[in-house]
């Protein structure tokens, strides 16, 4: 009996005291959302300098968020940036289908980011390896943010203008159309709309 009391003794002693004590596990946790807290500073700094036109900025604080958290409005926030960034690197061209303007989303939390500041910048016309890049990483982004939420519409109106970008009206027109959004909001895709019926058929538009 001496030597199973011992065993059970042994057996029962290791796992109890290997295991932290309650207020150790709670000082963790805390520590961990604390630290989760912190990092959450580089969404909203994404989204202030976005608003201020600061494109890779945002993006290189958006992205570095994502290696926290990676949720559907992280996706779209990357992709609406590299779209951004695509749109400058052509806002010097002179070619009608690049001064159109499409809508472009970006998702905040908080409505006390979203700053608008009017900045100058210079103004090119780049339409080569780099433009294309910067446009495959938005549609990258954004399909994950519908795939992560397919009634994400938000992320939808972005890829809508991906495509008015891509000279693609017809399937701008098409993710358009399948967008279900309540009778008030539906001017948000106004825009867009009136830009894709306009690259398929000049004409019917005006």
């Amino acid at each position: 009996q001496t030597k199973i009391r011992k065993k059970i003794r042994i057996v029962g002693s290791n796992p109890l005291s290997k295991h932290p004590d309650i207020k150790k596990r709670s000082n963790t946790l805390k520590d961990r959302m604390l630290s989760f807290s912190k990092k959450l500073d580089y969404f909203y700094a994404g989204v202030r300098v976005f608003h201020e036109e600061q494109f890779k900025q945002a993006l290189s604080n958006f992205i570095q968020f994502s290696k926290t958290y990676y949720g559907r409005e992280v996706y779209n926030n990357i992709g609406v940036t590299y779209l951004k960034i695509a749109e400058r690197l052509v806002s010097g061209c002179d070619q009608l289908k690049f001064q159109l303007k499409t809508t472009i989303l970006l998702d905040s939390k908080t409505q006390a980011e979203k700053l608008r500041y009017e900045r100058e910048f210079e103004k090119k016309c780049q339409t080569g390896s780099v433009f294309s890049n910067y446009l495959n990483q938005a549609k990258e982004h954004l399909d994950q943010a519908i795939k992560k939420d397919p009634e994400y519409w938000s992320a939808k109106l972005n890829l809508s203008s991906y495509y008015l970008i891509k000279e693609e009206a017809e399937k701008a027109l098409q993710i358009l159309q399948a967008i279900d959004l309540p009778v008030n909001r539906r001017d948000l895709i106004l825009n867009n709309a009136i830009l894709a019926d306009f690259k398929i058929d000049p004409k019917k538009a005006r």
